[in-house]
């Protein structure tokens, strides 16, 4: 794309023609305008395009970084709850224990 459009004013620099003696060559700056103006945006468009692809890129390594900090914390938790209900468990039986040592103390 680029190659043409410079092709085409290289040709307009190389034939030394003005508009005034010429005036068919309106059509071929009309032409090298346009082609300007196409190369143009179809560079914007080509950057934005980038631009959105990494932007949703980062988005979804983000968002599986944060899926990895919330399932890690899950388990983390779950790991807690286990050890909690151990603790409770064992201090049931040491609440018996003492509770029965006491209550075995009194009937003596």
């Amino acid at each position: 794309m680029p190659v043409l459009f410079y092709m085409t004013v290289y040709g307009m620099i190389v034939w030394p023609v003005s508009i005034a003696e010429v005036p068919n060559i309106c059509g071929a700056l009309i032409c090298v305008f346009l082609l300007m103006g196409f190369y143009y945006v179809s560079l914007i468009i080509g950057i934005v395009q980038s631009r959105n692809e990494a932007e949703k890129i980062n988005a979804s390594v983000l968002m599986e970084k944060y899926t990895e900090g919330i399932l890690h914390e899950a388990r983390t938790v779950r790991n807690h709850q286990k050890l909690l209900a151990i603790q409770r468990h064992d201090l049931r039986h040491q609440y018996l224990r003492t509770h029965m040592s006491i209550s075995l103390e009194t009937l003596k």
